[in-house]
């Protein structure tokens, strides 16, 4: 397979320019199986705790049946051709130059249909949270789909052939040409939590006021984990593009934050409670990693790995749902009972959610 080539290929006009300051952490590699995907566990392999606690991430494989993940593939597309600005068809790339979302990191709103809200729902993926953070408790976060657009190898001309499916990749005949504009940032390392803050134990109560926030500036308790995750939705390999991550940085993470070079980068970003950046010398940038997985996969991630989506150099699309899971708060908080009054303006009518799921979705109380 490719190996780790994308791992440096990504990185060299930053690293080149950039002479690293600070201490490198000696971060492991992850391991991959034989077709160069990340290692991935069955539900309840007792080794995934263990690989947890040593990565900071795991990825689950068949969390979806490929059925599920299909009808998911296919609702982001009717989606995607239902803009009402971008006349996008998926059958023919001269239509793929304007995208909805946020192209420039490859996220978008998630379709409001059953296929996602059943993903989102399901009680196999609610126990793969559950086994990584110990306790059942949860919410589940209403959240994005991530859409990478195929740059290398693009047909000049469409439509393509009809595909037997819905369509992951922009393979057909005649001319091709690459798509360097439609790449989405090179690097933008980042973690959803503030670390200055968080390993100090600093940080808020629950608080709701949309559903992509609510838990980003939460306080930690003890030692348990902030939980992120997506589902793939498409065999994404390394040159697809995705997720990159530097692993078992969350080991190193309270060493990291008391380096003195660190104290004015520090004080800039004392008042945030989310999305710091990883400083532009800093040398995770060059222990940053791609974490390739199957469709039907679902990585779990530690809120303390520093992460970012990387650039898609295939002629493959790169589809993922985002789902995570938290605490909830207190039955008869009054965030919580916001999160229902917005849970129920959100829920479609064909989606009648099990008392398990109600309790997931902040709609009843955990007893």
């Amino acid at each position: 397979y490719m190996g780790h080539f994308l791992s440096v290929y990504f990185f060299f006009a930053m690293t080149d320019e950039c002479a690293e300051v600070g201490v490198r952490f000696p971060v492991p590699r992850l391991p991959r199986d034989e077709d160069g995907f990340v290692v991935a566990f069955a539900a309840g392999d007792p080794a995934a705790t263990a690989f947890f606690a040593e990565y900071g991430l795991v990825v689950f494989r068949d969390a979806r049946p490929p059925a599920a993940v299909a009808a998911t593939v296919e609702d982001v597309w009717a989606d995607v051709e239902a803009h009402p600005y971008f006349r996008v068809d998926r059958n023919d790339p001269a239509t793929w130059e304007g995208w909805p979302g946020v192209p420039n990191v490859g996220i978008m709103d998630a379709p409001n249909t059953p296929a996602l809200w059943a993903n989102q729902l399901d009680d196999g993926i609610f126990e793969l949270f559950a086994s990584v953070l110990g306790r059942r408790d949860l919410l589940v976060s209403v959240d994005r789909v991530g859409v990478l657009r195929p740059t290398v190898d693009v047909p000049d001309c469409g439509p393509l052939p009809p595909a037997a499916g819905p369509r992951t990749s922009a393979e057909g005949e005649g001319s091709t040409s690459e798509r360097p504009k439609w790449r989405s940032m090179p690097m933008w390392l980042h973690w959803d939590l503030n670390p200055f803050r968080w390993t100090v134990g600093d940080g808020l109560p629950y608080a709701f006021e949309d559903f992509i926030t609510e838990n980003n500036g939460s306080r930690p308790n003890g030692d348990e984990p902030k939980l992120q995750g997506m589902l793939s939705l498409v065999d994404a390999r390394e040159e697809d593009g995705g997720f990159l991550a530097v692993p078992a940085c969350h080991r190193f993470l309270r060493q990291w934050v008391a380096q003195p070079h660190l104290a004015p980068y520090k004080a800039r970003k004392e008042r945030k409670l989310d999305l710091v950046a990883v400083p532009e010398d800093d040398p995770f940038l060059r222990q940053a990693e791609p974490v390739p997985m199957r469709a039907g996969s679902l990585l779990i991630w530690s809120s303390e790995i520093a992460h970012c989506n990387y650039p898609n150099r295939s002629n493959r699309f790169r589809m993922v749902q985002y789902i995570k899971m938290f605490p909830a708060p207190p039955a008869g908080s009054p965030e919580l009972q916001k999160r229902a009054e917005a849970v129920r303006e959100v829920l479609p009518l064909a989606v009648t959610p099990t008392p398990a799921q109600a309790r997931r979705l902040g709609l009843e109380p955990y007893s």
